[in-house]
């Protein structure tokens, strides 16, 4: 398994695996109002949720800064 050598991929589990922990203990039922509209929803999902809105805004933010620098920079 050579994929569990590198840092990075350690460093995602454990972050992976914590989220998941922390998301499980929080698994009670939570209102959520906005305006008018009110809803109830499982603290799981909502956590989850959440996290995979800022992992997704950080992938594609990431993804646009290195998307602007040159491929080949000859200076």
């Amino acid at each position: 398994m050579d994929f569990l050598k590198r840092p990075r991929t350690i460093a995602a589990l454990l972050l992976l695996c914590l989220v998941l922990i922390v998301a499980v203990q929080n698994s009670y039922p939570i209102n959520l109002y906005f305006l008018l509209w009110r809803a109830q929803i499982d603290g799981l999902l909502l956590f989850l949720l959440i996290f995979l809105v800022g992992a997704l805004t950080g992938a594609l933010s990431f993804w646009g800064i290195r998307r602007g620098r040159p491929r080949n920079p000859s200076h």
